[in-house]
């Protein structure tokens, strides 16, 4: 006797192979969980990187912070012999280099009224050895004082730049070359600059022996040379 089973309505008869529909099923279906985790994982890589990379900058920030050191800098010229004003100088946080000789910025108030036995130049570290009698002009130099008209000298010139006296008369245009050519009288520091009228005196640290020669010059000109004096005429 022959029996047979009809599946209810609304019901499917499984596949003869249950394995090979669920692969199949995989197979159509797109696979967005592995990608996901790749993305997940890239993204974790990154963010470890960038958080390995500011931790880093923060620590070397804060080692470099605690060893600056609050020093006293020059703010403007002072010239040899002049008692320091509050003005004269301002507080730098710096990290000086072995050697370098530095005065804390804690000592600013008490050198009120100390003379300083040097010419300051601005931007420079103040160090105790620059402070006390005028020990200016050193042996064998002195000072000359230039009363110059505009276009004398370069406009940007500052104290403690290298200059050629040259004779206005002969230098012609050569006032606005940055080499001193052959009718350079001499090379000298340039110590202070002061307005006067219609005219700027320049005050120059030159050799003894060069004071004749400068005080000659009936229309002095100066011109800037190059700081290491490879350019020296």
């Amino acid at each position: 006797m022959t029996s047979s089973y009809v599946s209810p309505p609304g019901t499917k008869a499984p596949p003869p192979d249950g394995r090979a529909a669920g692969l199949a099923a995989v197979a159509g279906t797109p696979r967005l969980a592995p990608r996901r985790r790749r993305w997940s994982r890239l993204t974790a890589g990154v963010m470890t990187v960038l958080l390995c990379l500011f931790g880093f900058l923060a620590a070397s920030s804060a080692v470099l912070g605690a060893h600056a050191t609050q020093v006293l800098a020059v703010d403007r010229a002072v010239p040899a012999g002049a008692a320091l004003t509050p003005g004269d100088l301002t507080v730098v946080s710096v990290h000086p280099a072995a050697g370098v000789a530095t005065l804390p910025a804690a000592e600013q108030a008490q050198l009120a009224g100390r003379t300083v036995a040097v010419p300051l130049t601005p931007g420079t570290l103040l160090s105790a050895a620059e402070l006390g009698p005028p020990q200016y002009p050193p042996a064998g130099e002195a000072v000359v004082a230039l009363p110059l008209a505009a276009g004398a000298f370069p406009p940007l010139m500052q104290a403690g730049a290298r200059v050629a006296v040259l004779d206005g008369r002969a230098a012609g245009a050569a006032s606005g070359q940055q080499t001193a050519g052959p009718s350079a009288v001499l090379v000298g520091v340039v110590t202070a600059i002061t307005p006067d009228g219609t005219q700027t005196v320049v005050s120059l640290l030159v050799d003894t022996a060069a004071v004749p020669a400068v005080e000659q010059l009936a229309s002095p000109v100066l011109v800037l040379l190059d700081p290491s004096g490879t350019d020296v005429p």
